[in-house]
């Protein structure tokens, strides 16, 4: 994951981590599916996962998994993927359970 990222244009960086953002806005369950068919061509194998985990690693807590999809990208064999949500719609559909600090 390191090398696809050191490995990337840092304006596509940006934006990966600005659809990330706003998925995790929208109060809408969302994946590294959501977030491919939202950025430019990511030009470094495993980036938007990079970034989505790196997302999901930063304090305070950002997102939290509600689930698994199958991977849409033809490479990965439809291999399940998570499914997050952010951390403001999560409370709210999930109120007895903890977020992590």
């Amino acid at each position: 994951m390191a090398a696809a990222v050191h490995a990337a244009d840092p304006r596509v960086i940006l934006a990966i981590d600005a659809a990330i953002a706003r998925a995790n806005a929208s109060a809408r369950p969302w994946s590294a599916n959501t977030i491919r068919k939202a950025c430019p061509e990511p030009g470094s194998q495993g980036l938007i996962g990079a970034r989505v985990r790196a997302a999901a690693s930063r304090r305070p807590v950002e997102q939290m998994p509600v689930g698994y999809e199958p991977s849409d990208l033809p490479s990965t064999h439809a291999h399940p993927i998570r499914v997050w949500l952010g951390v403001e719609a999560y409370r709210a559909a999930y109120p007895n359970r903890p977020i992590p600090e």
